[in-house]
């Protein structure tokens, strides 16, 4: 979209006191210099003039402005947002030609966005890539840009939940968090009387570590494949509705998806077929077995 022109819509100024008059100067003021820097290609000044224009007097135009300016510095979500104020709260501020746009300009940015259905077992106050999303719980998924942002929930007698993801476009992520009271008391160290000595656990054979990770790759491949499948779907229903932007996105996302699981799921089965079965456990007890019950009483037990 482009930006919108200087002209802020005019409110009655009958009634208004002279420090309103002297806002909404400064309004527009702030709504001008963001339009030329803009215009020279200073977006991240027009996005703070924009903004600026909003604390004093927001309107549709010096808010869809900034929306543009958000979209322009790949801050998508933050984008959409402000979108869809527009369209809720300003939609008489703009032109019937900006209404129309900013359909398909919105359709596209959802297409580039990550999304989390988020809960917790209490509530909290949520920060998600650096930027405060509220507090839990949430009515609707969070949006936010793809790739490992962070996500910190905090609540007053809780620990702190922390926990970096991994996010692709159009992806939904259900997650649901724990946090542990700060009066829950740890787990106590063994002492010497309740101590237990044994002998060290042996490592199970390479056989069977060989085949448990080929089922592991194996099925985490299947779990690829499918999800490819599902992005195969999508791209073909937005292709049939027009929309090429999201259908190149989704085919692009089932494409990597079937070769990642195509890989996953051959070194799955060749570690697999190249394992040999595990073998049954042997029976005999342990050479020697040393229980501390506590003062100077020493029992043993096995063979020797």
């Amino acid at each position: 979209m482009t930006c919108l022109g200087l002209a802020l819509v005019a409110r009655n100024s009958h009634g208004q006191t002279a420090a309103e008059t002297e806002q909404l100067q400064q309004a527009k003021e702030q709504f001008r210099m963001g339009v030329a820097r803009l215009n020279a290609g200073d977006t991240a000044g027009a996005l703070n003039d924009f903004q600026r224009s909003r604390e004093l007097r927001p309107s549709g135009k010096n808010t869809v402005n900034a929306a543009i300016c958000l979209e322009r510095l790949e801050r998508y979500d933050e984008a959409l947002d402000l979108y869809e104020e527009v369209l809720t709260r300003f939609a008489s501020d703009l032109e019937a030609e900006d209404r129309e746009n900013l359909g398909p300009v919105m359709a596209a940015l959802r297409a580039k966005l990550s999304y989390i259905e988020l809960s917790a077992n209490v509530p909290g106050d949520v920060t998600l890539a650096g930027r405060a999303r509220g507090r839990l719980p949430f009515k609707t998924p969070l949006r936010v840009l793809p790739g490992q942002p962070t996500l910190r929930i905090v609540n007053d007698g809780y620990r702190p939940y922390e926990s970096t993801l991994g996010l692709v476009a159009g992806q939904t992520l259900q997650l649901d968090a724990r946090l542990e009271p700060l009066s829950a008391s740890p787990t106590p160290a063994p002492t010497a009387a309740t101590a237990t000595a044994t002998r060290p656990v042996e490592s199970p054979p390479a056989s069977n570590t060989r085949r448990t990770l080929g089922w592991t790759l194996g099925g985490a491949g299947v779990a690829q494949l499918g999800v490819a499948s599902y992005f195969g779907v999508r791209a073909v229903q937005q292709h049939n509705d027009g929309n090429e932007s999201g259908a190149g996105s989704a085919a692009d996302v089932a494409t990597v998806l079937s070769i990642t699981g195509l890989v996953t799921t051959a070194v799955g089965v060749y570690l697999l077929v190249t394992s040999k079965p595990p073998t049954k456990a042997s029976s005999t007890p342990p050479a020697i077995y040393v229980s501390l019950t506590g003062g100077s009483t020493v029992s043993v037990a096995g063979s020797f």
